[in-house]
């Protein structure tokens, strides 16, 4: 609807065209010429023009091939003498172009407002319709030309007319470029249906919500709007205002008894959407209201499990101290909050649950521990807290059986293993595929690791179940893999030359 009212109002302004077509083929030159002098002395506000033509015999209701008017060219120009003597003559006032605009709609694209007045005061229809079914006032609310908005609403124009996708004037005053919020006040308080949906069932509650206006979604909720009503992208006012971080808004909402644990088509509840961006206070807000702090969505993810994710530590900690469930697993792969923790960067979090009772060698699917997901990450920071806990370093998974280390060797994260090293993992353990830490990290191509076990005393000599050392695999790849050959000829002199321990 915004597309076509502006394509309306830029055909307006443009010079009202010419009167010459090829239907009008029977008309001579001569009287062709007369029109378009006409349309253009309207259009210029040359009164003594206008009245010479007219007289002469051009038509009062000379219009364009678009249907635009003599009317309509002195209305979208401001030239109010030129509007009052085509009236005079018959000029008619309600004359609609191709887009059904009429003389007042070109007025009120400029904001006019003499002749706006002088438009009404003739008669003219305040409740006209464009093609797309937008009205007059519509249009004013959605330019923010309140002065228009006031006039039409004087002259008793329908306050709740809908364009043909369900806008009213009030749901498209919120995306006014100017005056807004006087706008939808002066509505709200003429009697505008506050619970108005589009054709997508969006709400002007909706829209203020979500754009944190709190003045206008306060009056809205005083004049009866709908707390929880339902439609468009976010569902229900609360949660557009959290999406978008009003927490104004998400106060006003909740006070006046919105639906906390209302659950979402993708199974969130308002409180995932508050702790996925981090809104501590707002989370707060909810929780105060009654939110569940422990609900699940679909996967099996709660708030807490969220809110480690995208690694807010504030938001998290204090769902910790509120009481949230940290022995709650989800449902895909098993991992508990301090999983999530060892994968996310957030070693407050994971202290915080192990000082709750969380168990530093929980598992999730396959046997997975913290430790293993902590040095897949190269998540050091939480590594030492998991260690200095009692996290064996080398727990085995039980899919592939291998340790942290061989994790961290996978994903080339050196401080992990430098740490996991230290702390006494042992260096030749194979897994199930019969590959060591360094098998591991020569298929890796990380030459720093290698050095780093190579130098701690791992065995270069060790066959893996396809009957390879690490040497004999890197040999085979040497040639189309630089990498390799350094790899492969570090190995060679560790052979030669091995390591103590």
């Amino acid at each position: 609807m915004k597309k076509s009212i502006m394509l309306t109002i830029i055909a307006l302004v443009l010079f009202c065209g010419s009167a010459s077509n090829a239907g009008e083929s029977a008309d001579n030159a001569a009287v062709i010429k007369l029109k378009n002098a006409l349309m253009k002395a309207a259009q210029e506000g040359d009164l003594a023009k206008v009245r010479k033509l007219i007289s002469s015999g051009v038509s009062v209701q000379t219009s364009d091939l678009k249907g635009f008017t003599v009317l309509h060219c002195a209305a979208v120009k401001g030239q109010k003498a030129v509007v009052e003597y085509l009236l005079e003559k018959g000029a008619d006032i309600n004359a609609k172009d191709e887009h059904h605009v009429t003389p007042l709609y070109s007025a009120i694209s400029k904001e006019h407002i003499e002749i706006i007045k002088l438009l009404i005061a003739k008669g003219a229809d305040v409740n006209a319709r464009e093609i797309n079914g937008s009205t007059l006032l519509i249009t004013a609310a959605y330019l923010g030309h309140i002065k228009s908005v006031k006039l039409l609403l004087d002259a008793k124009a329908d306050i709740n007319a809908a364009s043909n996708t369900g806008v009213t004037a009030l749901i498209i005053s919120t995306k006014a470029p100017k005056n807004s919020d006087e706008i939808a006040e002066l509505l709200i308080k003429k009697g505008a249906n506050v619970n108005a949906q589009t054709k997508t069932n969006v709400a002007t509650l909706h829209l203020c919500a979500s754009m944190g206006n709190a003045k206008i979604v306060k009056l809205l909720l005083e004049k009866g709007a709908k707390v929880d009503i339902r439609g468009g992208r976010f569902q229900i006012p609360l949660i557009g205002a959290i999406s978008n971080g009003r927490l104004e808004v998400v106060r006003l909402l909740v006070k006046a008894g919105a639906n906390v644990n209302f659950v979402g088509r993708d199974g969130h509840t308002p409180l995932f959407g508050a702790v996925e961006k981090g809104q501590k206070e707002m989370a707060e807000v909810l929780l105060d209201a009654g939110a569940k702090i422990n609900i699940q969505e679909r996967e099996g993810l709660t708030p807490l499990l969220v809110a480690e994710y995208f690694a807010h530590s504030a938001t998290a900690l204090m769902l910790i101290e509120r009481g949230a469930n940290i022995f709650i697993k989800e449902t895909r792969n098993g991992s508990g909050p301090l999983h999530m923790a060892s994968c996310c960067y957030t070693d407050e979090v994971a202290r915080a649950l192990i000082k709750k009772g969380a168990k530093v060698d929980s598992k999730a699917k396959d046997g997975i521990q913290p430790l293993h997901v902590a040095a897949l990450r190269g998540n050091t920071p939480v590594m030492k807290v998991l260690i200095e806990n009692g996290a064996d370093v080398n727990a085995v998974e039980d899919r592939y059986k291998s340790a942290p280390l061989t994790w961290a060797c996978r994903k080339k994260r050196k401080s992990a293993a430098e740490l996991l090293v230290k702390k006494g993992a042992r260096l030749n353990d194979r897994d199930t595929e019969g590959n060591t830490a360094l098998h591991v990290a020569v298929m890796a191509k990380s030459i720093e690791i290698v050095k780093l076990l190579l130098e701690s005393g791992a065995k270069v000599d060790i066959k893996n179940e396809k009957g390879q050392t690490p040497a004999e695999y890197a040999s085979k790849r040497k040639k189309s893999e630089p990498a390799m050959k350094e790899i492969y000829d570090l190995l060679k002199k560790y052979k030669k030359k091995p390591k103590k321990k």
